[in-house]
């Protein structure tokens, strides 16, 4: 069985916890494969690693697609599909991370545990991109150092997607039959 799921706005855990709630129904239900369309400014990194990693462990088939924007940390859960396409008008935004610190007065071991945290989020985003699109490390650090958008070829081209596509193919659902009386 085939399924379909949307992602729009921010990515954040209560929006990761209804998606993984989601997906364990479907995958209980027999999906074996879902299109997973995203469109989203990104969000909170922590909350779309926990989605990475989840939905890579499923035992169904993903395929993603972009529309609108997939920037930030929804680059991330777009790399979840082992197919991956976006509409031709779709933005990819690739940049480093914004970091808050709950306590701007606080002991230096706190700021210091911030920083190796905030550094291990960001070496942990290069990875998932270098891996998922067949790049080098350093090409996706400088990538992201410089805050890069791509259009649809061009994310086509570093290999963030397969396919641009003209129009979505989003099945009907199944139709109910009526018993015919003999």
């Amino acid at each position: 069985m085939d399924s379909w799921y949307i992602l729009t706005g921010n990515i954040d855990a209560i929006v990761i916890h209804q998606t993984i709630a989601w997906f364990i129904q479907a995958t209980y239900n027999g999906t074996k494969m879902v299109k997973f369309y995203i469109s989203s400014t990104g969000g909170d990194i922590d909350s779309a690693f926990r989605l990475y990693d989840f939905l890579k462990s499923l035992p169904i088939e993903i395929e993603t697609i972009g529309f609108g924007q997939v920037d930030s940390a929804a680059i991330i859960v777009f790399l979840t599909g082992s197919k991956r396409s976006a509409s031709k008008n779709c933005r990819f935004l690739l940049h480093g991370g914004t970091f808050h610190i709950g306590l701007p007065s606080a002991p230096l071991q706190s700021h210091e545990e911030s920083l190796k945290l905030f550094k291990e989020l960001k070496t942990k985003n290069i990875s998932i991109i270098a891996k998922e699109t067949g790049s080098k490390i350093e090409t996706v650090n400088n990538i992201i150092n410089n805050a890069t958008i791509f259009n649809p070829e061009q994310a086509k081209k570093f290999g963030l997607i397969d396919t641009i596509v003209d129009k979505f193919n989003i099945p009907s659902p199944p139709q109910k039959t009526t018993p015919q009386a003999t």
